[in-house]
């Protein structure tokens, strides 16, 4: 428990830190050559070709095509997943998985032609209203199977392979910085980036570890993939993964 605690925060300090340099990385770059000030839809390439060249600017692209790819390919999956289970558990509709995720594909591939997150920043406020609310019916989930599960919770051994799968789901939770300039391009003040990035970790880790600290004592070993999965309320089970 202690040390899922200890990764998690840390994960966070870690995150808000890199952010906060990144951000600060981005000003100087400003400084010096003015013409960043105006647009600049591919900044981190930007950063790669002022340190090594064109070179780097290729180098940098490719990391950042393979991690946003990656990226999206495991939200698609997820949302195709989530959408599929919501089907079955309310109207026993079972519609082959690769279909909804090719469906999802096709509903979000407009909005991936708008020009930067000030053009959609609707969509930022609306996922962050359905994180709260999916945190909160998580935590009366959790609190509703408290007295059944606990009785025979198990909490296995800390196993040391399991630690870079846990370290991986961890980071991935922190996973936004490849969007952070963007969003620090788009400020009315772009040198308050640090404070943005700072308490916008802090809120999330607010977030993380009520559940997750919660969902062990609560499921211990007994999780099934995920908390969410091992909720025993349907409606809360299935509402949450809607949200998610």
């Amino acid at each position: 428990l202690w040390a899922g605690i200890a990764m998690t925060t840390i994960s966070a300090m870690l995150s808000a830190y890199t952010g906060v340099q990144l951000g600060d990385n981005w000003m100087i770059m400003q400084e010096r050559w003015p013409k960043y000030k105006l647009s600049c839809r591919k900044p981190y390439p930007e950063m790669g070709f002022r340190v090594f060249g064109n070179s780097g600017r290729i180098f940098v692209t490719t990391l950042i095509t393979i991690q946003q790819f990656g990226f999206s390919v495991v939200l698609l999956l997820l949302a195709a997943d989530n959408i599929s289970s919501f089907l079955f558990a309310f109207w026993q509709v079972k519609i082959n998985f690769c279909f909804i995720a090719m469906l999802v594909a096709l509903f979000i591939t407009p909005f991936l032609m708008l020009g930067s997150a000030k053009d959609f920043w609707q969509a930022a406020f609306v996922a962050m209203c359905s994180t709260i609310v999916a945190v909160t019916l998580m935590i009366i989930g959790i609190s509703h199977d408290r007295d059944v599960c606990s009785r025979e919770v198990d909490f296995p051994p800390v196993v040391f392979s399991q630690f870079f799968l846990a370290y991986g789901t961890i980071m991935f939770a922190y996973g936004g910085h490849s969007a952070f300039l963007s969003f620090q391009h788009d400020m009315h003040t772009p040198r308050e980036f640090a404070k943005s990035s700072v308490s916008a970790h802090a809120f999330i880790l607010m977030l993380y570890l009520p559940i997750s600290i919660f969902g062990y004592l609560v499921y211990g070993g007994s999780q099934r993939g995920t908390i969410i999965s091992s909720l025993q309320l349907t409606w809360v089970q299935q509402t949450v993964n809607v949200l998610i």
